[in-house]
């Protein structure tokens, strides 16, 4: 995990990376964004996610961005 705060934000996010394990073997790796929570002190609360996740299979060659 990672975390930081600001005058009226927290960032934090999980670092991996993490896997899928399908019960055929197949594994597919993916990472997670971070979320950037505003308006923890004061003002309207939000969140935001930052980043892009990637999907990979390693064995087959696939990758996917979202």
């Amino acid at each position: 995990m990672t975390g930081s705060m600001g005058a009226n934000t927290l960032t934090s996010g999980l670092r991996g990376p993490n896997v899928l394990t399908f019960k055929d073997g197949t594994e597919i790796r993916y990472n997670t964004i971070d979320f950037k929570l505003g308006g923890t002190v004061m003002g309207e609360r939000s969140i935001e996610a930052n980043g892009n996740i990637l999907f990979e299979n390693p064995k087959q060659g696939l990758k996917a961005f979202i």
